[in-house]
């Protein structure tokens, strides 16, 4: 029998006791569970990954979850990845959703058939050497997609592939080569800061006040340091991942500031750490009061 991805995937019953499924439900309520839900469903149906790039997003946001605001979607995603249900280095480097987990049980399903169709074998992070019963056949790409991605292919790609030869470069080629990168990322900053809808958008992500968006151009700059510094240069070769890129780092690296100025530092407090300050703010009043009936 042969199907694309896997018609089923098992459900543990202590996927609700999961500390990471319980704190994306304390952040985002049912909403966290149900987009992490619909993504597995959508992973195991292709394979053992997805792609997810910011139009990923907006029609995730749209179709699965009936109109969910993007910036929602985007921020259980990020959270998701952070607390380890994604592979963080797959998210980054390829903008994949997958995870050793997934993985697992996609190809211990897969090994109860003869024959899987599965959406590539690039991104793998177990090994298979133990499924050996299972034959992964990728399943055939439609004409115009494979024709897209050839025209992608410099000159001397498209030699080597009329002799035979397979390339296993999925995505855009970069824009250029070597130590270029900065000329096209001051082109992409001045198109991101001229479209207000954007600039809103990180605004709301950094969730520091509308004072934070004099510090964009900054944050921009930044990332792109960081980029250099890391050497993830070519993880930003296109648009889209720049931005995807961006966004990624604003959420863990580029908000430890606050806006209101450099050097002020800011720091999420946990429901517990709010209930406790509010205790520590009311057992303080209560003594003060006490004190004024005695005197």
């Amino acid at each position: 029998m042969e199907l694309k991805g896997i018609d089923y995937f098992p459900f543990s019953i202590n996927f609700f006791e999961d500390n990471k499924i319980a704190l994306l439900e304390a952040e985002f309520g049912s909403d966290g569970v149900v987009v992490i839900l619909k993504l597995l469903s959508r992973i195991y149906r292709g394979g053992y990954y997805c792609h997810w790039e910011d139009d990923d997003c907006l029609l995730f946001a749209r179709k699965a979850m009936d109109g969910m605001a993007a910036e929602t979607v985007r921020a259980i995603v990020a959270k998701a990845v952070e607390r380890g249900l994604f592979d963080r280095e797959s998210f980054e480097r390829h903008a994949i959703l997958t995870s050793v987990e997934i993985q697992e049980q996609f190809f211990t399903v897969a090994a109860r058939r003869k024959r899987v169709l599965s959406n590539g074998m690039d991104y793998l992070l177990i090994d298979l050497s133990k499924y050996k019963s299972v034959r992964v056949k990728e399943f055939p790409q439609p004409k115009a997609e494979m024709d897209a991605k050839s025209s992608d292919l410099p000159e001397q790609s498209k030699g080597k592939a009329k002799k035979g030869k397979k390339s296993k470069e999925h995505s855009l080629a970069p824009l250029d080569s070597g130590e270029c990168g900065r000329e096209q990322w001051v082109v992409w900053k001045e198109e991101l800061l001229a479209d207000e809808d954007w600039r809103a958008s990180a605004v709301r992500q950094a969730g520091q006040g509308v004072g934070f968006n004099d510090l964009l151009p900054g944050k921009i700059d930044e990332f792109c340091d960081f980029l250099v510094s890391t050497g993830e240069k070519k993880s930003a070769g296109t648009k889209n991942n720049f931005v995807r890129r961006f966004h990624y780092w604003l959420s863990y690296h580029g908000v430890k500031e606050a806006a209101g100025g450099p050097g002020t530092k800011t720091s999420r407090m946990s429901k517990f750490e709010e209930m406790n300050r509010v205790g520590d703010k009311s057992l303080e009043k209560a003594k003060r009061i006490l004190a004024g009936q005695c005197c």
